[in-house]
């Protein structure tokens, strides 16, 4: 439905907003995102915990599945089924995609945010700091 706001200016009604998580099909992996509206949904996803850098998604998927996880997709994405990690993908171009096998896939997917430019960055940081701490420790020389 369209509502004329003024000359040019039009709004837009959805008739439903879309999930934040859902269980598609695998083929949806080469789908574009407009195109998930029409696919059959493989299961609930339901969503659990959550962090600034950690996300819990508790699923129980019918058939093999990809769950879709309307999170921006960044490569420092980590996914794991207890100490399992799981392939992360892009789906939709935008979006997290995980696939799972099945009715035997875990009731579980807990998502990590851990960048390696982050850690890397805190690796240089803890080595000059250590250096700067070495240096104030030395004794002055006399001259």
């Amino acid at each position: 439905r369209v509502e004329a706001l003024a000359p040019g200016w039009s709004l837009w009604e959805l008739p439903a907003p879309a999930p934040l998580d859902e269980l598609l099909p695998p083929a949806a992996l080469a789908l574009p995102w407009s195109a998930w509206r029409d696919l059959p949904r493989r299961g609930p996803a339901l969503a659990g915990r959550e962090t600034w850098n950690t996300r819990q998604v508790r699923v129980a998927p019918r058939a093999p599945a990809l769950l879709v996880v309307r999170t921006q997709w960044d490569p420092g994405w980590r996914a794991f089924a207890g100490p399992r990690p799981l392939p992360v993908r892009r789906a939709g171009s935008a979006f997290l995609g995980i696939p799972l096998p099945g009715p035997g896939a875990p009731a579980a997917v807990d998502l990590v945010y851990a960048p390696r430019p982050f850690a890397l960055g805190l690796l240089a940081a803890a080595a000059v700091l250590g250096a700067l701490l070495g240096l104030g420790l030395m004794p002055p020389r006399d001259a």
